[in-house]
């Protein structure tokens, strides 16, 4: 059994029951894994109730073992003894039963959000696990995937080195003005505990995630523009004030508009001042590539 839930009766002191139970996540279901409950008698009547102190689990009791009879949290608060939890249960005049209830399972939330509108046909899908995924997981291409009008995007995915992202890059830019759809199937992937992921957010492991987005349209409107200046992150000293800083603007920039960058781009003047016209209608976005700009040392500095 994964842990113990036991009958102690406090009004005599001693143990004089014992109930197997398994141990549970927050959704009910079997939690794999080695969360262990132990007891053992301690001075004047009391029970002493320990488990390993690097599980994520609560302590819980009832008086009575039935369907409706709920399991109630322990107000105790542990002391860490040699790596244990370690709770001192005192002597009353009620039967009482104790189990462990572990870690509920590990959601998901994502990035752009579900139904989000005006995304960028740049922006790459990020998916954020509530906790680490198993140091042996992989996920292949079929897991995670994208699609838009009938049509798989191209696409790769990358697990960040603390196994709680998973990227989606686009290896062509997403249609502009379209919905796109990112599938991720969670069967058979795990996290650190050894529980399957909870994709779909329906108290259950596994699950496939689904996430539903609009990208930003690219459709222009005639006499429109947008004017705007690109400066150094860091300032210069100001040549008529002594002691004082100054913007330097970049000259020879590329502003380019995300999805459409062979059509709508412009670069910047001596100012740093660029004019994009005409404009996109609606929310869209920029790219600035210093590259090409006075005095860029790139690609060796």
């Amino acid at each position: 059994m994964a842990s113990k839930s036991y009958r102690f009766d406090q009004t005599q002191g001693a143990l004089v029951g014992l109930v197997l139970l398994l141990a549970t996540s927050a959704t009910g279901r079997g939690l794999a894994g080695s969360l262990r409950l132990e007891s053992a008698r301690a001075g004047n009547g009391n029970l002493e109730l320990r488990w390993s102190a690097n599980m994520d689990a609560q302590l819980e009791s009832t008086d009575a073992l039935s369907i409706t009879n709920p399991w109630l949290p322990v107000s105790i608060v542990p002391t860490i003894r040699e790596g244990l939890a370690v709770v001192i249960v005192p002597p009353t005049v009620a039967t009482r039963f104790y189990r462990l209830r572990g870690p509920g399972l590990t959601t998901i939330t994502s990035s752009p959000g579900s139904n989000e509108a005006g995304v960028s046909a740049n922006r790459e899908t990020v998916l954020t696990f509530s906790r680490p995924l198993r140091a042996d997981m992989t996920l292949v291409p079929e897991r995670f995937a994208a699609a838009s009008a009938g049509r798989t995007l191209l696409t790769r995915n990358e697990l960040s080195s603390d196994r709680r992202k998973v990227t989606l890059f686009y290896l062509e830019p997403m249609p502009a003005a379209a919905r796109v759809q990112v599938r991720f199937d969670a069967t058979a992937v795990v996290d650190e505990l050894g529980q399957e992921v909870d994709a779909d957010g329906d108290g259950q492991p596994g699950g496939v995630r689904w996430v539903s987005f609009d990208t930003a349209s690219r459709a222009v409107l005639g006499g429109t523009a947008v004017i705007g200046r690109v400066m150094a992150s860091a300032r210069i000293p100001d040549p008529a004030n002594v002691g004082k800083f100054t913007d330097r603007p970049i000259e020879g920039a590329i502003i380019t508009v995300d999805g459409a960058e062979e059509t709508l781009r412009a670069v910047t003047d001596a100012q740093g001042t660029f004019r994009l016209e005409p404009a996109p209608a609606g929310r869209f976005f920029v790219h600035v590539d210093g590259r090409t700009a006075e005095g860029s040392h790139w690609p060796i500095g």
